[in-house]
């Protein structure tokens, strides 16, 4: 239910579903969307999003995406530091 609510999750499926249909331009819109959701909290993964938002192809978003979702799960399993 939570990861529903999520915008950065939404905005991660709306990605997915983009690849999937190799719509090139609605990637690159929703990366950027994303970008601005990390941004503030977490600018390492925006800036991955903004890789995302500038790729060239297709293969090259698909790349990108694997490499920020590999990140953010990196990120979830690392302990919490204060």
């Amino acid at each position: 239910m939570y990861s529903e609510a999520c915008p950065v999750t939404s905005t991660l499926k709306l990605i997915e579903s983009a690849l999937l249909k190799n719509d090139l331009a609605l990637v690159k819109s929703n990366a950027e969307k994303l970008s601005e959701q990390l941004e503030r909290t977490m600018p390492d993964l925006a800036k991955l999003a903004d890789r995302l938002a500038q790729s060239g192809s297709i293969p090259e978003a698909k790349s990108t995406f694997q490499a920020l979702e590999k990140k953010m799960m990196s990120d979830v399993s690392l302990p919490y530091k204060k």
